[in-house]
């Protein structure tokens, strides 16, 4: 449900209104503005072109931040602005002051509400009723888990809020609504959304999770609910794709990728707070590293003794298994050491896991060089994938010239 206006220039008093006039329409109404990306959580608009036509933007209160509007402006600089259902108070204000004003700016004394004339001075009647109405949809029809997708993020209405606005009156419920959407939406966070890929037959998601951002992820591996408007490939497995920041220009590094239901396990110790229905807040702080480290250093205990039970190694699992230290080397591969023994009162032996690959060589382990033992080890790992690749491409090339010779 929506309310939709229409004003219609003359075209004998045609102003052209371009990004220039938005801006200081804007800055007369002490309104902010912005573009929605896929998840429908607002970004900033940011290109400099001054021709406007054909984007929809999204209008809000710098002060409370609820629905917002839409702004259109068409092809011939009508314009078209929409207020959807359960707007707040401060949102059917926001709207109706603005239309007043831009209708006088482009000396127009008329527009069309869903298709009907209007005038100006209609514009207080028309207010009040709006008014009534959405304060009449939040007290009697806004449900546990509807989505509301306000003018910074989505945001899944919780049932302590329906069960609040069950007690009061409409009037008070509807202040109470308005308030849930500010404070839910001046939390300052992205709002996630996954990236999707194809791996051989099947399709991955992956949620990022950057360093130091505050991120607002959903508590299932699912797509956000915006998403869900359209037709969505079938996904095979969800992940939280974590990233960190290296150096001076703070370029993002992969740190782990993790199984969306073992990384909701993993951050549950952090007590991450709730944003909506739906959603948690979650920062990739020092606590989080933490539980992440202890993750891939489980993980990676995990590979080595798969890796060890092969029939071509030991042939089983080891007696027992130890996690050592971990390092990133010159070309910035990461490789986590361990120890282990074939049996209880075997000596130690030395065995690696990294992004290159799973290896021993069944070599004493000695604590006094064990980096310098592990650091061969990897090179010997890079060195073989390297020339795997090699093989590879040498293979391609030959297939491709016998491909020419029997054309």
């Amino acid at each position: 449900m929506s309310n939709v206006v229409r004003i219609r220039q003359d075209q004998e008093t045609l102003q052209t209104i371009d990004l220039s006039f938005l801006k200081e329409w804007l800055m007369r109404q002490q309104l902010y503005f912005g573009v929605l990306n896929e998840a429908y959580a607002l970004e900033n608009y940011e290109k400099t072109d001054a021709d406007i036509r054909g984007i929809r933007f999204v209008i809000f209160d710098r002060q409370c931040f609820g629905r917002g509007f839409q702004l259109l402006v068409e092809e011939n600089y009508d314009l078209e602005l929409a207020l959807n259902a359960f707007a707040t108070e401060r949102d059917v204000q926001s709207f109706f002051l603005g239309i007043r004003d831009l209708c006088e700016t482009l000396a127009v004394d008329e527009f069309e509400q869903e298709g009907e004339r209007c005038f100006l001075d209609q514009i207080d009647a028309l207010y009040k009723e709006l008014i009534k109405q959405n304060r009449w949809l939040v007290k009697h029809r806004l449900q546990e888990r509807t989505t509301i997708f306000g003018c910074i993020y989505p945001i899944m209405i919780e049932e302590s809020l329906i069960r609040h606005l069950a007690l009061l009156e409409e009037p008070a419920a509807y202040r109470l609504y308005e308030r849930y959407l500010d404070e839910k939406q001046h939390v300052e966070a992205y709002y996630g959304k996954p990236v999707v890929l194809k791996e051989e037959s099947e399709r991955t998601a992956r949620y990022p999770l950057v360093e130091g951002a505050l991120t607002i992820l959903p508590l299932e591996g699912d797509w956000p609910q915006a998403y869900q408007l359209h037709e969505l490939p079938q996904i095979q497995s969800w992940s939280v794709f974590l990233l960190k920041k290296k150096g001076e220009e703070g370029d993002l590094r992969r740190e782990a990728n993790i199984p969306y239901a073992e990384f909701m396990k993993l951050v549950r110790p952090l007590k991450c707070p709730r944003f909506d229905a739906a959603h948690i807040l979650v920062a990739y702080d020092e606590a989080m590293d933490r539980e992440v480290r202890a993750w891939q250093r489980e993980q990676g205990k995990k590979r080595m003794i798969r890796w060890l039970s092969n029939e071509r190694e030991l042939g089983g699992p080891p007696a027992r298994i130890e996690f050592v230290s971990a390092f990133t080397d010159a070309d910035d591969v990461r490789c986590a050491i361990y120890k282990y023994k074939k049996s209880r009162f075997d000596k130690w032996l030395l065995g690696i896991t990294s992004e290159r690959g799973t290896f021993s060589e069944f070599r004493e382990y000695r604590e006094e060089c064990a980096q310098t033992d592990a650091r061969e080890l990897l090179e010997r790992l890079k060195t073989f994938w390297k020339r795997k690749a090699q093989e590879i491409e040498r293979k391609e090339e030959g297939e491709k010239y016998d491909q020419v010779g029997i054309d």
